[in-house]
């Protein structure tokens, strides 16, 4: 009964604390929340200034990038003029090289044609010896001039040969300029789409800018819009139930007084009719009784000016009835108004006051699991208590599987304390256990410690073990007076036993 009374209150000091907590996050909320409506209104009204600086940026980055480009583009453009000088250049030697290749051509198409008449010429018979010195001469001369002609071909092949060679170099140098042109001109066509590419882009930036103002715009006048929607919904709401929920002794009480009001009209009206109807007296001419005459016009002019002032006196009070009656209606409607939003901030209340009732459920439910954990294992510790004095080794790690079998992660505190007394040596002194009890040297403290998991360490029950059989060999009358001792178990807060001993 004790055990469980401490853990009642330990349950209820849990609840207690938990719902403490559970307030103050709910406080926490309510306070991040009111932060955050608060950022959120200054966000709306540092709107405008933040759009402005953010134009002032992009337009100072537009100038920056358009000045970039200019640059850019008047260096790519430069270095294209450049490049095209060069070449025309390189196309005016090209055209000077191919005219003195073409010169060169046709002298050694002469030249060929000249050392083809002499070869003709030496290849002919050979005159006879009867001809004269002077044909021999002659021979001899022209045989000269082909070793001449065929030394000055082979120069001339030799400069053509090297003018091929840099004809053939030029067309590479040319090719290679050419590509060089290709390239630039495609770098000019990049640069130039990168131009537009970047001014689209600068327009499409302005025109995003301005689509996200107008849709800032657009949001915020859509929220207004839903607040003003969301204040008639209300209102339309307070009007129904303003017209529905008009107690029946109210309507009854502004009935009758509508009723009396309509009664003293009445009975005014009455009276008006009456005085005028005084008033319509038929006055007798003054030629026949002057005196009376005189008397029933005085009289008349006084009743007269008495009707007048009764009316101006019934009209005030009419008047003032009037302003009394909407006055009373405007407080009935205040007084309604005001009894619906008592109403709704009861229903609100009420639904908090639910919303608690749940959690406070839901936490008890949780406290119950972690009680029924408890009792569990308290139980599992008096069994291997009480069936430790028959066979110890085994029935305590049988326990032990038992208990680290079951899910006890919600037991921290709990402690047993067991002790176990032995008699002395000798048998007399084994009948009078409850009399005469002496604590020997060879007594044992086991101390069984549940670990925040709630999981009993193996490798401590087994040294316990251990150290429980090296005692029963040692001391044989501590297994009898086991059998007959009495278990304790005690709940401490507040206190987790060391395991030092089994150690």
């Amino acid at each position: 009964m004790a055990v469980n009374e401490i853990v009642t209150e330990a349950e209820l000091r849990e609840k207690i604390r938990i719902i403490e907590e559970e307030n103050k996050k709910l406080e926490n909320e309510k306070l991040t929340i009111a932060e955050l409506a608060r950022e959120v209104l200054q966000k709306n009204c540092n709107k405008d200034v933040e759009i402005e600086s953010l134009k002032r940026d992009i337009e100072k980055y537009v100038e920056e990038i358009s000045q970039k480009s200019l640059v850019h583009f008047f260096k790519i453009k430069r270095r294209f003029l450049n490049l095209k000088l060069t070449l025309q250049n390189r196309n005016n030697d090209l055209v000077s090289a191919e005219q003195r290749n073409l010169q060169f051509q046709q002298e050694l198409e002469i030249k060929n044609n000249i050392i083809a008449e002499l070869r003709k010429q030496a290849l002919m018979p050979s005159p006879d010896i009867s001809r004269n010195d002077e044909e021999n001469l002659e021979l001899i001369s022209a045989s000269n001039k082909m070793v001449e002609m065929e030394r000055e071909y082979k120069i001339l092949a030799d400069e053509f040969e090297k003018a091929n060679v840099r004809i053939c170099e030029l067309q590479w140098c040319l090719e290679k300029e050419v590509s060089q042109k290709k390239e630039l001109d495609q770098l000019y066509r990049g640069t130039q789409n990168e131009i537009q590419f970047v001014d689209e882009r600068l327009k499409l930036e302005k025109d995003l800018v301005l689509l996200k103002t107008q849709n800032d715009r657009l949001r915020a006048q859509l929220e207004e819009n839903k607040q003003e929607n969301e204040e008639l919904r209300q209102e339309i709401y307070l009007l129904r139930n303003h017209r529905n929920g008009i107690d029946e002794e109210n309507i009854v009480d502004t009935h009758s007084e509508i009723s009396k009001l309509r009664m003293e009209i009445a009975v005014l009206t009455e009276k008006l009719a009456n005085q005028t109807s005084t008033a319509e007296l038929k006055i007798p001419p003054e030629k026949e009784n002057p005196v009376l005459y005189s008397r029933i016009y005085n009289y008349t002019n006084a009743c007269l000016t008495e009707a007048r002032k009764e009316v101006k006196a019934l009209t005030r009070k009419l008047e003032q009835a009037i302003k009394e009656r909407n006055e009373y209606f405007d407080k009935f409607e205040y007084s309604n108004i005001q009894h619906l939003r008592e109403a709704s901030r009861n229903r609100e209340l009420e639904c908090e006051l639910e919303l608690l009732k749940k959690k406070i459920e839901l936490g008890e439910n949780r406290c119950n699991r972690q009680i029924i954990g408890a009792k569990e294992i308290c139980e599992k510790v008096n069994a291997l208590n009480e069936h430790g004095s028959i066979c110890p080794s085994l029935t305590f790690n049988s326990s032990v599987q038992s208990i680290s079998q079951n899910d006890s992660t919600l037991v921290h505190e709990t402690v047993t304390h067991c002790d176990y007394d032995a008699k002395n040596e000798d048998n007399s002194k084994c009948t009078n256990e409850n009399s005469d009890r002496v604590e020997s040297q060879s007594n044992l403290k086991r101390i069984i410690t549940v670990n925040e998991n709630g999981i009993i360490p193996l490798q401590k029950c087994f040294k316990f073990t251990k150290k429980q059989k090296e005692a029963s060999a040692k001391n044989p009358v501590l297994v009898s007076g086991n059998s007959t001792r009495k278990t304790r178990l005690a709940l401490r807060k507040k206190r987790i036993p060391r395991m030092e001993e089994f150690e």
